[in-house]
C-alpha cells in the first residue's frame, strides 16, 4: 500500500509560476517559491496523507510501524520543491549540536536535483575565504563576487550535496528538489539589498552564520551517481548516508520491479505510469512504508526518491 501526498506551497520573492506550469500544481497565482511536498514541521507545513484522514506528523506517531521506528520525535526527512525566478539569498543551515542549543530544532543538511535549469543559471556553494577572519572582512566590505564560489551552467539531472554550515545559493532560472533533514531553520548572510512585501530588507543572520560556517569550503558539492541497469529499470543511487537521508532516482521505460527495506518518499518528476497498483503522473509525490518489499512498476515515468536509514 503507498499513498499520496498533498502539497503546500508558500510564495517568495523570489518565486515563479512553474509548479503550475510544468507539474500542474493546484498553488494559485502569486510567485510561489516553495513546494512543500513531504513536511512534518510543527505548527507549520504538515502533509495531508490521501486515503488517512491524517496528516503526516499523525500518521507518524500513530503508525510509526510504517516508518521503521527511527526513534525521532517527527518524520526525519522532508522534500521541497523550489521555483527559483530570482537568486534565493546567500545562505547557510546550521548543524544539529547548534540547532539543538540555541533554536529549539534540529540542523539541516541537504541535497538537491536540478529537476529544470534555464541556459544562463549558475549555482553557488561554498567560499574563497581561508579563514574565518578573512571570511569576516569579505562579507563586512560586501565582497560577494570574490567571496562565492560559482559553478557556472548545471544541468539538469544534477546532484549537489550540501552539508549543515556550507554558504549557498539557488539562483535564477532553476527549478529543484531538495531532500533535507526535517527543519526549517536559515540563517541569511546577503539578501541583493531587496525589500520584502513590507518595504523592509530581509533579515540578516550574520553572526550566527559566523558560528557554524564551514571554513574553508572549496569542496566542489557536485556527485555523480552510481548507475544499475535493472532491466527496463535504471537506479542512480546518489548518496546514501545513515542517520542523515539517501537519495535515488529511478527510470522505468516498460515494466520492472523496485523497492527498499526502509521507508521512502517518490517524487514523479517526468511521465505517468503505475507503482504498485496505483496510477501516478508527473508531479505527484507518493509514501511508501517501510517493508513493502518489491513494488511492481510499469510505465515511462522518472522519480525521485529520498529515504532514511538510522
Amino acid at each position: 500500500m503507498i499513498y499520496r501526498l498533498k502539497p503546500e506551497f508558500r510564495e517568495k520573492i523570489w518565486g515563479g509560476h512553474r509548479f503550475r506550469d510544468l507539474y500542474h500544481m493546484d498553488c494559485g497565482d502569486g510567485l510561489v517559491g516553495e513546494g512543500w511536498l513531504v513536511a512534518c514541521l510543527p505548527g507549520k507545513e504538515d502533509s495531508e496523507v490521501e486515503g488517512t484522514g491524517m496528516r503526516l506528523s499523525q500518521l507518524y506517531n500513530e503508525h510509526n510501524e510504517l516508518f521503521g521506528f527511527h526513534g525521532t520525535d517527527v518524520v526525519p526527512i522532508k522534500f521541497l520543491l523550489g521555483d527559483c525566478n530570482e537568486n534565493t539569498s546567500v545562505q547557510l543551515h546550521p548543524n544539529n549540536e547548534y540547532a539543538r542549543k540555541y533554536e529549539n530544532s534540529l540542523g539541516k543538511s541537504e541535497c538537491v536535483f536540478f529537476l529544470e535549469v534555464e541556459p544562463d543559471s549558475i549555482a553557488m556553494y561554498g567560499h574563497n575565504a581561508e579563514n574565518k577572519k578573512q571570511l569576516r572582512e569579505m562579507i563586512d566590505q560586501g565582497k560577494w563576487d570574490e567571496l562565492l564560489r560559482v559553478y557556472p551552467h548545471p544541468k539538469k539531472n544534477d546532484f549537489a550535496y550540501v552539508p549543515a554550515g556550507r554558504v549557498h545559493t539557488t539562483c535564477k532560472g532553476v527549478v529543484l528538489l531538495e531532500l533535507s533533514g526535517n527543519a526549517d531553520k536559515t540563517y541569511r548572510l546577503y539578501d541583493f539589498d531587496r525589500v520584502g512585501a513590507d518595504g523592509k530588507k530581509r533579515q540578516l543572520d550574520i553572526d550566527k552564520a559566523m558560528d557554524v560556517i564551514l571554513c574553508p569550503d572549496k569542496e566542489d558539492p557536485f556527485i555523480e551517481p552510481t548507475v544499475e541497469d535493472l532491466g527496463d529499470l535504471k537506479l542512480y543511487t546518489y548518496i546514501d548516508k545513515p542517520g542523515e537521508f539517501s537519495a535515488f532516482r529511478l527510470l522505468c521505460d516498460g515494466r520492472g520491479e523496485f523497492g527498499l527495506e526502509e521507508f521512502s518518499f517518490w517524487f514523479i518528476s517526468e511521465g505517468e505510469g503505475m507503482i504498485d497498483g496505483k496510477k501516478v503522473k508527473k508531479g505527484e509525490t507518493w509514501f511508501v512504508p517501510c517493508k513493502q518489499g518489491k513494488l511492481k512498476i510499469e510505465g515511462k515515468l522518472e522519480t525521485v526518491i529520498g529515504s532514511y536509514k538510522s
